[in-house]
């Protein structure tokens, strides 16, 4: 399983993810075969070999820190106003939870984001809007920022990036 993948439409520096692999390679070799195959901008620096037992990454990490960026005019046209899109958000999480639908394979589950969301703060500046997010993991489960901004827009916002920050 992979660390949260970051889907189009995020930025990401200094990424971490698991594999499984089905042949027995060296960390070295994994980097440089890697490093081979790879797009143009993209760079594995190094590999570890975890031992049977070993905790993955994603169950590891306790909380991870994004950036969403919104357009303020993409945002007012689909939310009225930032109050209205914050009065929504405090509603979501203090009125029994944020209800996510996921859908993976032939089965679908939902997730309660809020028990997921540590702290959240909207910043706007010069026509962009900040969406400041914590997200903890619990017992290796989490919520993606992916899914939380398509639930809490009813879709992707047109010009919509998300940076992780931190993770630890």
């Amino acid at each position: 399983g992979a660390m949260p993948a970051l889907p189009v439409g995020v930025i990401g520096e200094n990424e971490f993810f698991d594999v499984e692999l089905t042949e027995d390679w060296s960390p070295e070799q994994l980097v440089a075969s890697l490093n081979d195959t790879l797009h143009e901008g993209f760079t594995v620096h190094s590999a570890v070999r975890l031992k049977a037992g070993d905790l993955s990454i994603d169950a590891s990490t306790a909380r991870f820190d994004y950036t969403v960026t919104l357009d303020t005019k993409t945002l007012l046209a689909m939310t009225g106003s930032l109050d209205k899109l914050i009065a929504d958000l405090e509603h979501r999480m203090s009125n029994g939870g944020w209800m996510i639908e996921r859908v993976m394979k032939d089965r679908r589950k939902t997730v309660n984001a809020a028990e997921f969301l540590d702290n959240w703060q909207f910043v706007s500046d010069n026509g962009t809007t900040y969406w400041n997010l914590t997200i903890v993991s619990k017992a290796g489960r989490s919520v993606k920022p992916r899914e939380m901004v398509e639930s809490l827009f009813s879709g992707w916002p047109e010009g919509t990036t998300i940076s992780r920050r931190r993770m630890g």
